[in-house]
């Protein structure tokens, strides 16, 4: 097969860019510009699926219930927003009994989901504090044949909200660079061998996930990483990887266009959100359409919700959102899947003049938030029920968090109406206001 002469092909490190006819192309989507030219678009679609080989985003949970919604989500997302790479949910002790439909239910969000169940041994402690993500990675990468030591790995976390796509190969030309802080590039690439690069935060050296790594260089570390924080308390995971990549000699390229979490702790990738708070397209509370989309072209790649979030507090047209209430609800006894469950109903939505009724841009910031978090969340319900609730499902967004945010949710008008046939009434109302499910 001959390349017609406009057409381009280039790696950069374990990435590889395209170009054809002057335009860049890194996804299926890209392609579609180019259906005229078959010759291009078989030699395209061979490489997408090579490029896709060597580069693999992971993220690592326990088997909790309140982290189960969070991992549907992280795949929901990332459908949403373009991701076209293999993105693995690594379960650490999990009952063997569900993980076939976990995998359909995640084959059903994400075209390019996977579901792993592993032993990482917690031997009874606190998974977090048990260094389960370590564990459960050490074990993963000495197992799995789906990753080589070239493959590049991008380890996430399952409160993360993909924005827009987790990509290395566009760092130079959209990536926001850690003002102050040198770039490190190798092969003309943010990744290469003993360099990284990862998410800007204010403590462990400036470094926090994503953490994106050579798995050759992921085998070197994660040994010095669980060592580095064995018998150290909550959040000691993070100080630990910062320790560990000085003994094994890896440096670090940081970005501040990776993620957003909280205005007041660093840069991070604000700037890319009040720029698409500036047209129409950004309000995603009227818009009702969440992270990158037609007039919002640049975004941060994840919203990492660390923290509740709040808009108007206090009044009656409060709203409000953390992840800790969302039923089952943090560390509380669970004996079902909380919002998952067929029953619950979908997230009340913001009202669409939401950010236009704000009264300054810090309050515009925290509407974008919660509006984004809710309508990813129950695009993640609708989808994920879809595929899951063969009798039906509640439909009526009608849960909404009291504000303050002190662990307790409101039913709306309809939560009760909407609920399938058989639902126990009882425990839909204990379960999402609560929550006690």
């Amino acid at each position: 097969m001959v390349a017609p002469a406009n057409y381009f092909l280039s790696f950069v490190g374990a990435a590889i860019l395209f170009s054809y006819g002057g335009v860049a192309i890194q996804s299926e989507h890209d392609l579609s510009l180019h259906r005229h030219n078959e010759t291009a678009k078989k030699l395209i679609r061979s490489h997408l699926a090579h490029a896709h080989a060597h580069f693999h985003i992971l993220f690592v949970t326990d088997c909790s219930a309140h982290q189960r919604w969070m991992a549907f989500n992280v795949f929901s997302s990332a459908q949403h927003a373009g991701q076209q790479d293999p993105i693995t949910w690594l379960r650490s002790d999990c009952k063997a009994s569900r993980a076939h439909d976990d995998g359909k239910a995640a084959a059903a969000l994400y075209t390019h989901a996977k579901v792993v169940d592993i032993a990482a041994g917690k031997n009874g402690q606190d998974f977090n504090l048990g260094f389960g993500v370590p564990r459960a990675l050490k074990t993963f990468l000495e197992t799995s044949n789906t990753v080589s030591n070239d493959t590049v790995l991008a380890l996430i976390e399952a409160d993360m909200i993909f924005l827009s796509p987790l990509r290395v190969d566009n760092f130079k030309a959209q990536g926001l660079p850690m003002a102050g802080r040198k770039l490190i590039e190798k092969s003309n690439s943010p990744v290469s061998s003993k360099v990284g690069s990862a998410a800007h935060y204010l403590c462990c050296d400036d470094l926090g996930p994503p953490y994106i790594l050579s798995v050759r260089d992921w085998h070197e570390l994660i040994p010095l990483w669980t060592q580095a924080g064995e018998g150290k308390g909550w959040g000691a995971d993070q100080v630990a990887f910062a320790e560990a990549t000085h003994k094994a000699g890896i440096e670090f390229n940081v970005f501040d266009h990776l993620m957003v979490s909280a205005p007041s702790t660093t840069d991070e990738g604000w700037k890319l959100v009040e720029d698409a708070l500036s047209t129409p397209a950004g309000d995603v509370c009227a818009t009702k359409k969440f992270g990158m989309q037609p007039g919002v072209s640049h975004l941060p790649t994840f919203m990492h919700v660390v923290q509740p979030w709040t808009f108007n507090g206090g009044s009656s047209e409060s709203w409000g959102f953390s992840k800790y209430q969302v039923p089952p609800g943090w560390k509380r006894a669970q004996q079902t899947d909380g919002i998952l469950e067929c029953g619950m109903p979908m997230f009340a939505e913001p009202p669409t003049s939401l950010l236009a009724s704000a009264m300054d841009q810090t309050q515009k910031v925290n509407g974008w938030v919660v509006c984004t978090v809710l309508h990813s969340l129950n695009s993640m319900l609708l989808k994920y029920k879809q595929a899951t609730c063969s009798k039906g499902f509640n439909q009526a967004m009608a849960l909404k968090m009291k504000v303050p945010l002190e662990w307790t949710n409101l039913l709306l008008d309809g939560a009760i109406e909407g609920a399938p046939a058989g639902t126990d009434i009882e425990w839909l109302k204990r379960c999402a206001e609560g929550p006690d499910c």
